[in-house]
């Protein structure tokens, strides 16, 4: 493998799920340039001080293919969204990743690399409050994913001695007894605030795989996605409730349930949300700072590898790197996607 082009139209979040694959290919193949084209500009602090990627550019700028291949070369474009892995398929994202870029072994967990400045931020940060902080990250961009904000507001109360630092997108609301830094940091300082905290609560998002790159203890309440597809299991208790209509797994918000599209038009949040108690999480945190104890501790398993796909599932083939390639030329006719 000479030369390897990827267009790419996801989040953060996704990147980084894809990175352990990427990975994978440069160990086994140094020699190997990796281009990438992709619509998310947020990605430019992380793609710059990543050693993997040759090269990249932001649509509608394709020069970077342009440069480097043909207009016969194949592309691969791995968007899962509207494939939805998770309806038949029992891989983990990661792997599912794996797969599309062609690799029949497991692959790793999310990798980031933080320059110094912003690795001594984070570590700065964390001295200055004698490392006592438990970073929240409670709105993501998903809606169904949100919990009550007096819920969080609760939350936040009843874990007395701990800094709270609030991480998400500028705009979001803030919590009484946080110290709101949404917003106010580049995206690789709120990285590292995130590798330096005691753990990390939040919803399902991006800074569950960041926490999880770095190793950090995490509670994470999931809504509509399930954690067997996008969680984690170590060092990680999943608060996930198993109601008549979830894992949802939506697209969107019009994709949801009625009722919970109802709710969440009245500033509700969608019910397998509402039914995650403040006491449970405030159980989850207290667990982990104390240590996991002896119980036997119930947790939603991480499916990985091969074995674990289904007999039936009509994605055998559909996973597969030729089901997600597309020739350059063709690229002209998704310039839409802009």
């Amino acid at each position: 493998m000479q030369k390897l082009g990827i267009f790419f139209f996801l989040g953060i979040g996704d990147w980084l799920l894809l990175t352990p694959a990427i990975e994978v290919i440069k160990r086994q193949f140094p020699a190997t340039k990796i281009f990438l084209v992709t619509k998310n500009r947020n990605l430019q602090p992380i793609l710059k001080g990543d050693k993997s990627i040759t090269g990249y550019s932001f649509l509608p700028d394709y020069s970077v293919f342009f440069r480097n291949f043909k207009e016969d070369d194949f592309i691969l474009v791995p968007n899962y969204t509207y494939l939805r892995p998770w309806d038949e398929c029992q891989r983990h994202l990661i792997n599912f990743y794996g797969r599309i870029l062609g690799l029949k072994t497991e692959v790793g967990l999310p990798k980031i690399n933080l320059p110094k400045k912003d690795d001594d931020f984070g570590r700065d940060f964390a001295r200055s409050f004698k490392g006592r902080i438990i970073v929240l990250y409670p709105f993501s961009s998903v809606l169904a994913n949100r919990w009550d904000k007096k819920k969080w507001e609760a939350l936040i109360k009843a874990t007395r001695g701990y800094i709270f630092v609030q991480l998400g997108s500028k705009g979001s609301p803030s919590l009484k007894g946080a110290l709101n830094l949404c917003g106010r940091t580049s995206l690789l300082q709120a990285f590292a605030l995130v590798k330096y905290a005691r753990l990390l609560v939040g919803v399902d998002g991006l800074f569950n795989h960041v926490a999880q790159a770095f190793g950090v203890p995490k509670v994470i309440l999931w809504g509509p996605h399930s954690p067997r597809f996008f969680g984690y299991t170590d060092k990680t208790i999943n608060i996930f409730k198993k109601i008549s209509c979830s894992p949802c797994h939506p697209v969107n918000t019009q994709t949801l349930p009625v009722r919970c599209q109802e709710r969440l038009a009245q500033g509700l949040s969608c019910r397998c949300m509402e039914k995650i108690s403040v006491d449970e999480a405030q159980e989850a945190i207290k667990k982990l700072i104390i240590g996991f104890s002896s119980e036997k501790k119930e947790d939603v398993p991480l499916v990985l590898g091969g074995a674990n796909l289904c007999r039936s599932c009509f994605l055998r083939q559909r996973c597969q790197p030729d089901y997600f390639k597309v020739r350059l030329r063709d690229l002209r006719l998704l310039r839409w996607l802009d």
